[in-house]
């Protein structure tokens, strides 16, 4: 099983998952707060911080362009924003995915799993680059689509798990720039069911009638 780079501490970004997000901060269920003192260095990947004892840094995926089938298969170089989760005795990953550079076209968000948190299988694509619907031109002012989530993970209270996304325009998808947010679940085989849109931006006239998959059905919504 080949292994791929994203630097990972697996201590945090668990809030897909219920267990790990029904503390309140500093309780024995959620017991890492912070309390003043030190302040991260945005220009550097660690924020200039001191490493906690016993934190490893995994490699999930790694960029390569030259050989893309040693790494994603695409061979896309920008890789960012991950959200983790674990469900089903899995560790679940979701990441942005771009050719070159953040918030340029094309974007996909892509998916990786691992049974052990350190050794982890090929990404596959999760959600692909938008397509739009046919006669829907590009808006006035953007110059393609892209995604951009900061949550990629949801437990329903009936035990299924989703990943949720969204789409919008480069490069800049906020407000009128959005289209929407997607969701699709994940099954325990791994597969993942159809892309469904399940809110709109409403800062545009985006819908089920000139957006590229369709709205989620009530009857979904009602059985998660």
């Amino acid at each position: 099983m080949k292994r791929f780079p994203f630097t990972l501490m697996l201590i945090a970004g668990m809030c897909g998952h219920s267990h790990f997000c029904s503390g309140q901060t500093g309780s024995v269920s959620e017991p890492i707060r912070y309390i003043g003192g030190e302040i991260a260095n945005p220009n550097v990947h660690d924020g200039a911080l001191r490493y906690l004892v016993g934190t490893e840094n995994i490699q999930v995926v790694r960029a390569n362009r030259t050989h893309p089938e040693e790494a994603d298969g695409f061979g896309w170089t920008y890789n960012h924003a991950p959200n983790i989760t674990y469900w089903n005795n899995t560790f679940f990953l979701q990441y942005l995915s771009g050719a070159v550079n953040e918030h340029e076209p094309p974007v996909q968000t892509l998916l990786v799993t691992s049974a052990d948190g350190r050794n982890w299988n090929k990404p596959v694509q999760a959600f692909p680059p938008y397509p739009a619907s046919e006669g829907v031109s590009i808006s006035e002012g953007y110059n393609g689509y892209m995604m951009h989530q900061r949550m990629g993970f949801y437990t329903a209270p009936n035990g299924r798990l989703l990943t949720i996304a969204f789409y919008g325009h480069t490069e800049h998808p906020f407000k009128k720039g959005g289209i929407g947010h997607v969701v699709r679940e994940i099954y325990k085989d791994g597969t993942m069911g159809p892309i469904y849109f399940i809110r709109y931006t409403s800062h545009a006239d985006w819908n089920e009638t000139n957006t590229a998959f369709p709205f989620i059905p009530p009857l979904t919504i009602k059985n998660l």
